[in-house]
């Protein structure tokens, strides 16, 4: 694990620079996924987790601050949510059935 420190007045803060794992190609949506990445190597979209919480950072618009608690709370319904047959197989019927209207339009 890589942790850099921040030296703010209280002392310093140490937390580590994370990646996403999925990719735009990548048919299963994971966003919690995330691996450990030097600070060096982080994309230009990342995110950076310390004990206090986790901070999403995206070019171009303002970073998103959340809780530890509330990222973990989020991260474990997600998964528990597409564990569920519907929700795990939504895109795939969804696609199925725009597919099936426009046969039987035609």
């Amino acid at each position: 694990m890589v942790l850099t420190t921040f030296p703010p007045l209280a002392g310093p803060i140490k937390f580590v620079h994370l990646n996403p794992k999925f990719h735009s190609q990548d048919l299963e949506f994971r966003p919690y996924d995330l691996m450990v990445v030097r600070r060096e190597d982080a994309e230009p979209e990342h995110y950076t987790m310390s004990a206090e919480g986790v901070v999403h950072v995206t070019p171009g618009s303002p970073s998103e601050f959340i809780s530890l608690s509330q990222w973990m709370r989020e991260s474990t319904l997600f998964n528990v949510l597409t564990r569920i047959r519907f929700f795990r197989n939504y895109l795939i019927y969804k696609a199925f059935r725009e597919w099936r209207k426009s046969c039987v339009a035609d």
